[in-house]
């Protein structure tokens, strides 16, 4: 939070998740492997006159200490600058609102959402061995990755 918004005593608090990956289910051949641990920014809360409120989407879980989640990864190349503080440079989560609480090892069991999006419905339920059937008979865009560089703020719209 800047000091202008302390000083209005209003503004938005930013939260710095910081993560391990137990376990990969899938991954594509020939690709990086993922970091074994990294940060990502997380939703944060809103300050209004010294009071501290979760900034929440109904879709989106909190990602809290103590619970396992399914998250899904892509291999990006992006350039570094526009990854700093967001992810590992060349991984990004795929979408928020594609995490599945994994308490116990069970999909689907942990942090309880308001929400339900498609993603998450789909892989609620499954076993293991299921997902990883599901992942692995995806069928990447090949035409991504010549475009994956591109810096977005040099892009004519």
């Amino acid at each position: 939070m800047s000091s202008d918004e302390r000083q209005d005593a209003y503004g938005v608090v930013g939260r710095r998740l910081t993560y391990s990956v137990l376990d990969t289910l899938w991954s594509q051949s020939g690709v990086q492997p993922l970091p074994s641990s990294g940060t990502t920014n997380g939703n944060g809360w809103l300050y209004d006159h010294g009071t501290l409120t979760a900034i929440k989407a109904a879709d989106v879980p909190w990602l809290s200490v103590g619970h396992d989640y399914l998250v899904m990864f892509s291999s990006v190349r992006i350039p570094p600058q526009l990854l700093a503080g967001n992810a590992p440079a060349g991984w990004s989560i795929v979408a928020p609102e594609t995490v599945v609480a994994a308490d116990d090892g069970v999909f689907g069991r942990g942090e309880p959402l308001s929400g339900g999006s498609p993603v998450r419905a789909q892989l609620t339920g499954l076993t293991r061995a299921q997902i990883v059937a599901l992942v692995g008979s995806a069928n990447p865009d090949r035409t991504a990755p010549a475009y994956a560089g591109i810096d977005p703020s040099r892009a004519k719209g």
